[in-house]
């Protein structure tokens, strides 16, 4: 766990520069620099990062087009907890969130945000291809306002306040599976929005077609013979639309069979109970059979091979935690 505090013009760069570095690159404004106060908290969960802010003025962050171009490529959910703010992406997007709101946006574009006094927001970062989605049905959820007052995004709301609770708390108890659960639920959240948007539905056309074939590949993923004529054959299509249905959302059907299995892996390997199962036998699990291939590709993935990863996800830390860096909790940082 990380902390900032900052209070003062010279503290201003240092909250910048923890925003900076725990959200996007941006670029941070204020009309109170000389008594200005804020600041964070922030865990690694492995594939989700998770930072809690808390300003008591008003600020502007912004992310321009030349901070873009550095990178990185996130996405991310905003959740406001105490106050207002104002998200504006690069489109014509706008959202105005209150407490209890949240939003999805794409670091890759321009944003503003800008928060009106004193405020609490929690931000959930993860990579693009995290939530499962298309980009096409990332376009259609992305910069649209969610309330956390009602339904599952009440759900969600609540689940990622608890969060933030024991974020504050300097909670030890965070499970191994903890970051797979937030993509899952939010996963949900953002396809029962998808299905709820006033389109076709869901069942019907490509998208209809696209979440079929999908759950078939996910079915199938253990059977390293798996390929794009048979997913086009049980599909009762041909191989070339099958690849354009995958391609009109700039993927590849083999590039998606890959993604998933190495993903399966990734959980398992941070899995600690099953820490007795071999890096080839979960690899084989997956379809992976190839032992070097399975370690370059997960390499190139995750930046570590399998054992290094294991090794950093089940290691240096007590069993059920999760996988990620970690700093002791720092004794200044209170709101």
């Amino acid at each position: 766990m990380t902390c900032c505090d900052s209070r003062g013009t010279e503290r201003l760069e240092a909250f910048n520069e923890f925003i900076s570095k725990r959200l996007a690159p941006m670029q941070l404004s204020t009309s109170h620099s000389e008594n200005f106060r804020a600041g964070g908290r922030a865990a690694d969960l492995g594939v989700v990062q998770l930072t809690h802010l808390w300003a008591h003025n008003a600020f502007v962050a912004r992310r321009t087009r030349k901070l873009v171009s550095s990178g990185p490529d996130h996405l991310k959910v905003m959740v406001q907890l105490h106050g207002s703010c104002c998200i504006s992406q690069q489109g014509g997007y706008e959202a105005v969130l209150a407490p209890g709101d949240f939003v999805l946006y794409d670091t890759s574009r321009p944003y503003q945000i800008v928060s009106n006094g004193s405020s609490r927001m929690q931000a959930v970062t993860f990579s693009r291809d995290a939530l499962q989605l298309a980009p096409s049905q990332l376009e259609r959820v992305a910069s649209q306002p969610i309330s956390g007052r009602r339904g599952l995004g009440l759900v969600v709301a609540q689940y990622l306040s608890n969060i933030t609770r024991q974020i504050d708390a300097g909670g030890r108890s965070f499970s191994c599976h903890l970051a797979d659960a937030t993509l899952d639920l939010l996963a949900a959240l953002f396809t029962e929005r998808l299905d709820s948007s006033g389109g076709a539905n869901i069942n019907d056309g490509k998208i209809g077609l696209l979440l079929r074939v999908r759950a078939y590949i996910e079915h199938r993923l253990g059977d390293p013979r798996l390929d794009v004529a048979e997913i086009a054959t049980a599909h009762h299509i041909s191989i070339r639309a099958l690849q354009k249905l995958f391609e009109s959302d700039g993927q590849t059907v083999t590039g998606w069979i890959r993604t998933r299995r190495i993903e399966h892996c990734r959980r398992d390997l941070a899995n600690a109970s099953l820490a007795g199962q071999s890096v080839g036998a979960i690899a084989s699990k997956w379809g992976l059979v190839d032992p070097a291939h399975f370690s370059r590709l997960f390499k190139s993935t995750y930046g570590l091979p399998p054992r290094d990863y294991r090794a950093k996800a089940l290691g240096r830390m007590s069993p059920g935690l999760v996988p990620g860096e970690r700093t002791q909790l720092q004794q200044n940082c209170g709101p």
